[in-house]
């Protein structure tokens, strides 16, 4: 008869068996946390920097479009136009505003610059005009009148200096007689005194660009070719980009140097007209006037962008000032997501303005 082999008890963990696998595990499962934590981090950022880098290039191109597509011809780049008071006025077709201080009607952000753009809107009626025409209070002929609208602006004559206006009125071709477009203008706005027959004819805006007090690029569209005195001078804001921090300007002149734009200097023609017209909106008045904007050669616009949220728990790149110190005010409110860091990316766009046409594509 054989003896069955003794069942022995099963042999437990000791206590340093335990310790050494809780240690194990805990050093495992803070690895797999910090991992999972990291890559939300990344994918965080990630998806902030496509975002905020998506969004400011889309704005800048819209900028860089107008800008190039500006009234500013190898010489003068010069809007002859009539003032609130019946003067007749000449003005840059880039203006450039350095340090804003807000108010007058436009939530404009203290301390950052602006860009003021006159131009032929590229889809907008291009006609010629028909005989000569001496006074632009008259009805002016033109060989079509489709693609104009009553209450838009319109640019006549050459490509270096043109006659701004508003249409008032459009009176359609009949029984071969040509159309006509019917002026704003109660004096004569002509550079030379008439418009010869054959001039372009074609419709145009004036576009303020601008940060406002919440961080966006704002678009307005203007019913004058000037910062608006008043809210009826405005005939559209549109919002094309958030979290602008600041928005500073340089320019770069014929002999190669890059820095602060040329200011309208005391006594020329256009200097009290650019501090009547931007009055406490902007103290300092236009940066270019029609004596030294021949010497632009090109815009440089400089931005601080910010992500459109916070980042998790992560330390962010402090706020960037370029040029005004005030456009970046360091005392966040306390909580809320202003108050936590977010992603921050400065940028810089030259934008050559020279020899470029009426609307030219």
């Amino acid at each position: 008869m054989h003896r069955l082999p003794r069942r022995t008890a099963p042999r437990g963990m000791t206590l340093l068996e335990l310790m050494f696998v809780v240690a194990i595990s805990a050093v495992v499962v803070t690895a797999i946390t910090k991992t999972l934590i990291d890559l939300t981090r990344t994918s965080r950022v990630r998806d902030l920097n496509v975002q905020m880098q998506g969004e400011g290039r889309d704005a800048l191109k819209v900028v860089e479009r107008d800008l190039r597509q500006g009234s500013l011809g190898a010489t003068q780049g010069v809007i002859w136009t009539q003032d609130s008071l019946g003067n007749v006025v000449r003005r840059p077709a880039v203006q450039i505003l350095d340090n804003v201080t807000g108010g007058g009607g436009i939530d404009a952000k203290p301390g950052t610059d602006a860009l003021l753009l006159v131009g032929a809107a590229p889809l907008g009626g291009r006609a010629a005009a028909q005989g000569d025409h001496y006074d632009s209070t008259q009805s002016l002929a033109v060989t079509e009148t489709d693609r104009f609208q009553v209450g838009n602006g319109m640019l006549a004559g050459s490509y270096q200096q043109a006659a701004w206006s508003r249409i008032t009125l459009i009176v359609d071709a009949v029984a071969g007689a040509p159309g006509a477009l019917n002026l704003s203008s109660t004096q004569n706005v002509y550079p030379s005194g008439k418009l010869p027959k054959g001039a372009m004819v074609r419709a145009a805006r004036a576009r303020l660009y601008y940060v406002d007090v919440l961080d966006e690029l704002v678009q307005l569209e203007l019913l004058v070719p000037r910062v608006p005195a008043s809210n009826a001078e405005i005939s559209g804001r549109s919002v094309i980009a958030r979290g602008f921090e600041n928005l500073q300007i340089d320019c770069e002149t014929d002999n190669g140097a890059v820095g602060a734009c040329p200011g309208a200097q005391p006594g020329a023609p256009a200097a009290a007209e650019a501090l009547w017209a931007f009055g406490a909106w902007n103290g300092g008045g236009a940066r270019m006037d029609e004596g030294n904007i021949s010497t632009l050669r090109s815009v440089v616009l400089m931005v601080v962008l910010r992500s459109g949220g916070p980042m998790i728990e992560q330390s962010g790149d402090p706020p960037i000032a370029l040029g005004n110190q005030a456009a970046l005010l360091p005392g966040l409110p306390p909580g809320g997501d202003r108050a936590q860091p977010y992603l921050r990316r400065a940028y810089r766009l030259p934008v050559a303005v020279r020899n470029v046409s009426l609307g030219a594509m």
